[in-house]
């Protein structure tokens, strides 16, 4: 099944939270923890920025092939997206009090000069 990110990116959503606030965190790399076990770490500065954001509807997570049980957002941003590097873990935005995890860069695309970036709830 081939990915179809063009619809995925550009159709309508039933949920449009408009242009928000929320809190960016790139990925670092990963480190062994007390316990022994392999956890993320991140860059230490967090960023607060504005974009437009959109919750993706089922139909379309199912449409794509994603996990209709987690719930996905759509970030359209002109400032921190634009070259998506996902070689590994992936970076996190904290949005109306939800963390998300960013897809790997398969599901990222630009589009007229914006990142659009798709992100699941973790």
């Amino acid at each position: 099944m081939g990915l179809n990110l063009h619809n995925l990116a550009n159709k309508g959503l039933s949920k449009v939270f408009g242009t928000m606030t929320y809190t960016y965190r790139k990925y670092n790399g990963r480190t062994i923890n007390d316990l022994g076990n392999y956890v993320s770490t991140y860059e230490p500065d967090i960023v607060r920025t504005t974009a437009r954001i959109y919750e993706i509807t089922t139909k379309e997570l199912e449409d794509n092939g994603l996990d209709t049980k987690v719930k996905h957002i759509k970030i359209y941003d002109s400032n921190y997206f634009t070259t998506l590097d996902r070689g590994q873990g992936a970076d996190q935005c904290l949005f109306n009090g939800e963390l998300y995890e960013l897809l790997p860069e398969e599901w990222n695309t630009t589009n007229n000069g914006w990142s659009i970036t798709i992100w699941a709830k973790q």
